[in-house]
């Protein structure tokens, strides 16, 4: 397992397996990416329910983290 920084500095992914990434923070699990082909990353929540699909694992990470963010820029799990 390999763990990726996040522009959020207490988000951490990590690659749990080759080409699914799980992000977490505190210990509380965020939800995941799966990269189903090199343009093509699919964001799931917590609930495993799909969210979108990205041209890139940056762009994956970042709407994943989004989710999060309160509109004062705090994160916060839903």
């Amino acid at each position: 397992m390999s763990t990726i920084s996040s522009a959020h500095a207490d988000i951490i992914w990590a690659e749990v397996e080759h080409g699914f990434y799980v992000g977490s923070r505190s210990g509380e699990f965020l939800g995941y990416i799966d990269v189903e082909t090199e343009t093509r990353h699919v964001v799931c929540d917590m609930y495993s329910q799909a969210v979108g699909e990205y041209a890139s694992l940056s762009e994956a990470m970042l709407a994943l983290e989004a989710l999060h963010l309160s509109p004062e820029g705090a994160i916060t799990v839903a």
